[in-house]
């Protein structure tokens, strides 16, 4: 599952610190979400109602506040007018009456009323009506709140609960979950570009005897130009790529995606017939699928651009040389890009040594999954992927 954290729960089927990123979407699903994903991290702050303190959401998109009904005393509750907001994906929010609490915010604490909600997916949702009260200020950019009661700027919370729930796992076991992967949210990535660094391994490019090749560059339409500058200037401040002399050098593509969108590649074929094969195998699909058969629980883990996580070997980085044409300059890969030979085979032997000791998981190439026979002790193989 590219992109996402998910647990499954079919209940009818039979410190090392390796600075691998995971992506930061997450399901909680049984096969098929029942919402989409967030695509990024939620921005979070502390609710207190009576003696519970909650986290709770900031969404700029709610008038009001809301709390879930299952985490509040019910004598707390004022009864009020029922009524029913929409949710983002018109979907019907119920609401049952009041409750008053306090929120902590950019080091400001206010009271506030509450919507309680018997529905609500989220612990607590921080709506406009709290932002306004204290003039809330909020840099998405760089995940920081100002509030002009007393100038002060706190960073926001980065929390990754980002979940489509499930009616096959119980709200105690959701909270179990996201408790858990808040515990490891310095694993999982922040944005497209937070990309980890592995030490275990580097990925070497054998090429015996064959001499450096110059192939010709393809011609860029005018209107896809900015497009390629853009994609080299976010690779040269990631140190995805470095300005390079190097003798060998390989065309760039631009294939359109579904969206409209194009991707950014680089054409290795001719490379790729001079480097020595790495006979490394990978998994087989049906030795996978036995592996699976009878458990109960399924957490599926994607690198985020786990290629890109992985270094090249420094004599080797020349080979690696692109350019997209005349005045574009050329560049060379400082880690293993897509579409090159043997990238497949490092990347699972990296996947192999790291989880050589975990019996509840099994990667191919990117993606890890880990399976138990029960929750709770999925619970642990998973926080014990997520240690390494």
């Amino acid at each position: 599952m590219s992109g996402a954290f998910s647990i499954e729960n079919d209940e009818k089927s039979c410190n090392k610190s390796h600075d691998l990123d995971f992506s930061s979407n997450v399901y909680l699903s049984s096969f098929s979400p029942v919402s989409t994903a967030l695509d990024c991290p939620w921005l979070v702050c502390e609710v207190k109602i009576g003696e519970s303190c909650i986290p709770g959401l900031i969404d700029t998109g709610a008038a009001f506040s809301f709390v879930d009904y299952g985490l509040i005393d019910k004598r707390n509750i004022r009864n009020c007018q029922t009524l029913t907001f929409n949710a983002a994906n018109s979907s019907p929010l119920y609401t049952v009456g009041k409750v008053e609490g306090s929120v902590r915010v950019a080091g400001e604490v206010i009271r506030s009323q509450f919507y309680v909600a018997k529905n609500l997916i989220h612990n607590a949702i921080i709506g406009r009506d709290v932002l306004k009260t204290i003039r809330a200020k909020i840099d998405f950019k760089g995940n920081l709140i100002s509030s002009d009661y007393k100038k002060e700027i706190a960073s926001l919370e980065l929390k990754l609960t980002g979940a489509n729930i499930s009616t096959s796992l119980g709200k105690s076991q959701v909270r179990e979950v996201t408790d858990l992967l808040n515990r490891y949210e310095r694993v999982f990535a922040k944005s497209e570009w937070d990309i980890g660094r592995t030490d275990v391994c580097k990925h070497s490019i054998p090429t015996g005897k064959y001499l450096p090749t110059a192939a010709r560059c393809y011609r860029i339409p005018l209107s896809l130009e900015k497009h390629v500058d853009s994609e080299i200037e976010d690779m040269l401040k990631a140190g995805i790529i470095r300005p390079s002399k190097s003798p060998w050098r390989a065309p760039i593509t631009l294939p359109k995606k579904k969206d409209g969108s194009h991707s950014f590649c680089t054409d290795f074929r001719i490379l790729n017939e001079k480097i020595l094969r790495d006979q490394y195998p990978l998994p087989e699909i049906q030795q996978i699928f036995a592996k699976i058969a009878g458990r109960r629980f399924f957490t599926s883990l994607d690198l985020q651009k786990a290629y890109w996580q992985i270094e090249i070997c420094e004599e080797d980085k020349e080979k690696t040389a692109f350019s997209p044409g005349y005045g574009k300059g050329i560049y060379e890969y400082n880690v293993m890009p897509f579409g090159i030979n043997n990238a497949p085979a490092t990347c699972q032997r990296l996947m192999d040594s790291i989880l050589e000791d975990e019996k509840n998981a099994i990667a191919y190439i990117n993606d890890v999954i880990i399976l138990s026979d029960d929750f709770n002790s999925h619970l642990k193989h998973v926080a014990r992927v997520l240690k390494l």
